[in-house]
């Protein structure tokens, strides 16, 4: 009976091969779709830079117009956006974390509450003002007391640049 070692060592050879190769096209392919794409559609869409920029928001309630309700920190990668929302609330504070992207003049997002996730999510559409300074849009979510999605528009002024 011949040695079979030299087979084992092959094929073991062969499979170390093939999985070193497959992690680096996962590599590749996600640096890719994380970083170098984003940052291709940010100068193509030719869109302005949010990165490490502190936003304060306004309710549209009238009784509260001119006092602000949340900080909004915006992180950006392209035209991939990330953002951690703090909202003054009467039992304290709560923080929401978005993750969306821009588009012609729109920061479209995702949120959902820190302290109950998968309970409190919804949607975000802010439009990007001409001067850069002002954030204006609506959020969007299903509202657990009401039995209803509801709809509460925003205004967001810049304070901190990158």
């Amino acid at each position: 009976m011949a040695d079979a070692s030299w087979l084992s060592n092959s094929i073991l050879h062969d499979l170390i091969i093939g999985i070193s190769g497959g992690l680096i096209v996962i590599i590749i392919e996600r640096a890719f779709s994380l970083f170098i794409l984003p940052i291709y559609q940010k100068k193509v869409q030719n869109l302005p830079n949010f990165d490490n920029t502190k936003w304060l928001g306004y309710s549209d309630d009238e009784r509260f117009k001119d006092k602000s309700q949340s900080t909004l920190h915006i992180r950006q990668v392209g035209n991939r956006i990330s953002a951690t929302a703090v909202r003054q609330v009467k039992a304290g504070e709560r923080t929401f974390k978005y993750k969306g992207r821009m588009y012609g003049g729109q920061i479209i997002l995702e949120f959902f509450d820190e302290e109950g996730p998968g309970l409190i999510v919804g949607t975000m559409v802010l439009h990007v003002g001409s001067d850069l300074k002002t954030l204006r849009g609506a959020s969007t979510y299903f509202h657990h007391d009401k039995g209803r999605v509801v709809s509460t528009f925003r205004t967001f002024k810049r304070v901190q640049t990158a």
